[in-house]
């Protein structure tokens, strides 16, 4: 792991405040009580101006966060910890307000610049304690309270980096040195596992500057976010759901309700059957899943010659987990059959298109799969099915807003997002040949790593 990049040779930000009231700076609540108890009131004011000195005045240009994943921490520190995150905070916001004596803004520096170094060299129980004793001297200063949070979280501790990067955010008078400590906090929670607390953090930290090692760590938990969203696609061949005969419609649908699987919302699952034109006889469509939000799955229905309702291949999952831009569809397209002696063979093709919108929209991505399930059978025997294999597939990047009708921020944006990934259309088409054994998928253009289900197929 790269350790946190260094601030200027000035020193500490100025702003390391204390608590005020209407503009008015005063002592913290446990101060007054000692004061009130040990001196008189004029002797507690004066205790109070010299315990609440000021800090360094210049404020020290932001650093880089390191964009890596701290690496496991070592054994248990031995050193003295950092003082308690919950301790209290002084804040000076009186730049009139006396600064630290010059022997003790040397010390500050000192123990800060060892910090650093300890830090750089993964050595986290030294660091952090070096870093305690430069909080020490300075109570509530923004800058070594993010260096804490950074060596907090080269050591995992998850919960202390997040205790300190917060008091960091509060007490950073610098935009800069705030948008470093944001990002801190985004990394403790991306740590305890709390990841839209995080992503809520980064993109805090991006506003306040921008800054391509953030926006490359949002990037990547946004697209973690969503592929844990999205169900794991099941191996080939897939269950049938309700995998039987059933007399009539309701008996069936009635089975598919009653369905459970972990990827389905926890709610009424509805099953019914789909307006298809032009499929071929006797199969049906049925859709079965979540109503709104949710998963649902499309299903080829066969009926027998008695009549009896015979659910034989899935044709499509789309998931729509009403969050997070992404939004799927399937359309039925069109079927036709073959006849080798006494076998049927019978294609059915539909098109599934995925879209994702990231940016507030700004940015569409879109994915359009065309695919078949070819089934074969004999009379009334069980059928024999494989797929669905996708034989066509596009993925897209677009920007559809209108810059004319975009604010100046999100113009800006749209901007940059252009200029790092400009828009893109790229399509991989594949030949399908079917036997009375099974079925070849062949790739006829474009890049072969678009087509998953290139190769042969036999019939089960």
């Amino acid at each position: 792991m790269k350790g946190p990049a260094t601030y200027g040779a000035a020193g500490l930000p100025a702003g390391a405040g204390m608590r005020h009231n209407e503009g008015v700076p005063t002592p913290s609540r446990p101060l007054r009580d000692l004061t009130r108890r040990l001196v008189p009131a004029a002797a507690a004011s004066l205790l109070a101006s010299v315990l609440l000195a000021g800090c360094v005045k210049k404020d020290p240009p932001a650093p880089e966060p390191a964009p890596s994943t701290p690496p496991a921490p070592p054994s248990p520190p031995t050193a003295a910890p950092a003082p308690s995150a919950s301790a209290h905070v002084a804040k000076r916001v009186d730049a009139s307000a006396p600064r630290l004596a010059a022997a003790d803004k040397a010390k500050l520096l000192a123990e800060l610049q060892a910090g650093r170094s300890l830090a750089k060299a993964e050595k986290w129980p030294e660091a952090r304690a070096a870093l305690g004793r430069a909080l020490a001297l300075d109570p509530g200063n923004a800058a070594v309270l993010s260096e804490l949070s950074w060596v907090d979280i080269g050591a995992s501790d998850w919960t202390a980096a997040i205790d300190h990067a917060t008091l960091a955010v509060k007490n950073a008078g610098d935009a800069r040195l705030r948008a470093q400590a944001l990002y801190n906090l985004g990394r403790g929670y991306e740590g305890k596992g709390e990841l839209m607390e995080a992503v809520v953090r980064y993109r805090a930290s991006l506003a306040k500057r921008p800054n391509a090692a953030v926006q490359k760590r949002l990037d990547a938990l946004l697209a973690q976010v969503k592929r844990d969203m999205v169900p794991k696609p099941a191996p080939r061949p897939q269950p049938v759901f309700c995998a039987r005969r059933f007399a009539e419609d309701l008996a069936l649908f009635q089975c598919l309700e009653r369905v459970t699987d972990e990827a389905f919302n926890v709610g009424p699952l509805v099953a019914s059957s789909e307006p298809v034109a032009g499929l071929v006889p006797p199969f049906r469509v049925v859709r079965f899943g979540n109503e709104g939000p949710g998963l649902g799955v499309f299903m080829l229905v066969r009926k027998t010659s008695g009549e009896a309702l015979e659910p034989v291949a899935e044709l499509a999952r789309t998931w729509n987990p009403g969050a997070f831009g992404i939004n799927e569809e399937y359309t039925y397209l069109s079927s036709k059959e073959a006849v080798f002696g006494k076998r049927r063979v019978v294609e059915v093709h539909g098109r599934r298109e995925h879209g994702d919108a990231d940016y507030a929209g700004l940015m569409l991505t879109t994915e359009t799969t065309e695919s078949v399930t070819v089934c074969a059978y004999e009379g009334d025997e069980p059928m024999s099915c494989v797929g669905p294999l996708a034989l066509s597939t596009t993925e897209a990047l677009a920007y559809p807003h209108d810059p004319k009708d975009l604010g100046p921020e999100d113009v800006a944006l749209l901007a940059g997002l252009r200029k790092e990934r400009p828009p893109s259309t790229v399509t991989a088409r594949a030949d399908l040949a079917v036997t009375a054994e099974g079925v070849t998928v062949t790739l006829a253009s474009g890049p072969k790593e678009l087509l998953t289900s290139l190769g042969a197929h036999p019939f089960r």
